[in-house]
């Protein structure tokens, strides 16, 4: 049952909510539904979004069949901020801007089942892994409706607030900035470390603009490996190579951390090319997300003794960290580069489907952030 269609009969009170679901590729439909607001819950009316790749796998309908039909219908979108319409009791004031965070760990959306971090399972309560990586979580806009809706009822522990000076749509972009803190917060750094970005995308420009806040590495320590110069050039506190000029890969020397940042088809390919050339010892952390298996060169992880790593989504505790970067000058100057220079509005399903399908061309480098325009 959908996180946003829990039983009345929980609830102490209910709101109404316009929510548009996909549910087929291509097509949006529109439907009103009662959404309870249980006793940890605050209402927020989102105000801007962004538009993930995973949204765009669902809309294009380029995820498995089974996977499709198991998801549909679902409210898209899990990059969203908003204002506090009703605190519900809870610390927060109308108004309020607030960060919505779509990962909510068993333990916050069911209590009673999962009465504790410990109880929930084990990357939420000993390993220490993070509740990004919950066994029992639901994740919104997977599975679960997202924030395609004009009012959303979601658990207070999830919802963060957005400090002063960090601007709205630079806000919307704390879900992925969080997602490339929880990888790089791993790195134990050594002297000297050289660091490789493998995918000239907004989230390797992000993964590279949150390992340069916190390390304040000179460019040749920090490189970033692409294809396309117009991407590349946003880089400009970090060394570019460019695979497709000459002397590409070439170019890049052995690093100590890696960061697969590509996903899909061409993930195999970044994922083989980190691994050839890695340090002894070095960490490559994979976060793309591909529908199909990718063969891995186990010798050379074998006989360079590589540490691979997963890393996926981002714990709620994340977001503050990145939201306080956001008011550093550098920082938010950097970040606001990937941000396409568009400013639509969703206002009704034209104007849906006109930003899904502007995202889809893939016309514009960097994320396409629009506004809520829902009564």
């Amino acid at each position: 049952m959908d996180i946003l269609e829990q039983t009345k009969s929980s609830a102490a009170k209910m709101v109404r909510s316009d929510v548009y679901r996909l549910i087929e590729p291509y097509v949006f439909k529109p439907v009103s539904l009662e959404l309870p607001v249980n006793k940890n819950d605050v209402v927020v009316r989102p105000t801007f979004g962004s538009i993930c790749a995973a949204d765009l796998r669902y809309y294009t309908g380029n995820r498995r069949p089974e996977a499709l039909r198991k998801k549909l219908p679902m409210a898209l979108i899990h990059e969203a901020i908003g204002e506090v319409v009703d605190p519900n009791g809870h610390d927060l004031q109308p108004g309020q801007r607030v960060v919505l965070v779509p990962n909510v760990p068993g333990y916050l959306y069911d209590p009673v089942r999962f009465p504790s971090p410990k109880a929930c399972c084990r990357a939420c309560g000993e390993s220490g892994v993070g509740e990004n990586h919950c066994a029992n979580c639901r994740f919104l806009s997977s599975g679960h409706d997202g924030f395609l809706m004009s009012r959303v009822s979601h658990t207070r522990a999830c919802v963060v607030p957005i400090p002063d000076g960090v601007p709205d749509r630079l806000a919307t972009m704390s879900e992925l900035a969080s997602v490339a803190y929880n990888a790089v917060k791993r790195v134990q750094l050594p002297e000297n470390a050289v660091f490789a970005i493998f995918g000239d995308g907004p989230m390797g420009y992000i993964t590279a603009v949150v390992i340069q806040k916190m390390f304040d590495l000179p460019p040749e320590r920090l490189f970033v490996v692409g294809k396309d110069d117009e991407k590349l050039a946003h880089y400009d506190f970090a060394t570019c190579v460019n695979l497709t000029a000459d002397p590409g890969l070439d170019a890049l020397p052995p690093f100590d951390f890696g960061f697969e940042c590509v996903g899909g088809a061409q993930s195999m390919k970044a994922i083989d090319d980190a691994i050839r050339i890695a340090q002894p010892g070095a960490e490559i952390f994979l976060m793309g997300v591909s529908e199909t298996p990718i063969p891995l060169n186990t010798r050379d992880v074998l006989e360079k003794g590589l540490a691979i790593r997963g890393v996926s989504r981002s714990p709620r505790q994340d977001y503050p960290v990145v939201l306080e970067m956001m008011r550093d000058p550098v920082f938010k100057t950097r970040l606001d580069r990937v941000i396409a220079p568009v400013q639509p509005e969703f206002q009704n399903i034209d104007s849906l489907l006109a930003l899904f399908n502007l995202a889809t061309r893939k016309t514009l480098w960097g994320k396409i952030v629009f506004g809520f325009n829902l009564s």
